[in-house]
């Protein structure tokens, strides 16, 4: 039992305005299940999180 991966390439921006969270780019349900570890792991390393409009842009290399 094994898994096969894929190389990404991730593009985030950050926008002042109403508070979101948003990841595009891939249209795998596991992408959209795992936006709030990705949230929790980012405000883990940054410390000021700002409250701000992020958006991650996911991009399978190929």
């Amino acid at each position: 039992m094994g898994m096969d991966g894929f190389v990404l390439d991730i593009e985030v921006d950050i926008q002042a305005g109403l508070p979101a969270f948003n990841m595009v780019g891939l249209p795998d349900a596991v992408i959209k299940e795992s936006k709030e570890r990705v949230r929790s792991a980012i405000k883990i390393l940054i410390w000021n999180f700002q409250r701000a409009r992020y958006w991650l842009i996911l991009h399978q290399l190929l």
